[in-house]
């Protein structure tokens, strides 16, 4: 017997479920039963701790993140000091509590993943 509660669903990201702008970018978010996934479209000159985290009272992001850089460069510094930068191309996995920036000229966009448990 078939489970007529599975079913593929497919939101494009230009008509996001939801946009969240800021200074220097945005992210436009889909959600899914099965989480949430995000593309962040960050300008040259965005950092998390001024454009994100000022608004919120925090130096440091405290979500982690998962997901593929689609074009530009970043770099995170964590709170132990360690920088790790990626770029095009890259998956990443972030644990929380770190800094993040956009390294060069180029816009950054890159897609988060982040799943709700079992569907």
């Amino acid at each position: 017997m078939r489970d007529a509660t599975k079913r593929a669903l497919v939101t494009p990201l230009a008509k996001a479920d939801e946009t969240v702008r800021f200074e220097c970018g945005r992210a436009d978010i889909a959600h899914f039963p099965a989480g949430t996934v995000t593309r962040w479209v960050l300008e040259p000159g965005w950092r998390w701790s001024s454009n994100v985290g000022a608004t919120q009272g925090l130096a440091l992001c405290p979500s982690p993140h998962l997901g593929y850089v689609v074009a530009g460069r970043m770099a995170i510094s964590m709170a132990d000091g360690r920088t790790i930068r990626f770029g095009a191309g890259d998956a990443f996995a972030i644990p929380s509590d770190h800094d993040g920036w956009v390294e060069g000229d180029e816009t950054c966009v890159r897609i988060d993943v982040v799943a709700a448990g079992p569907w």
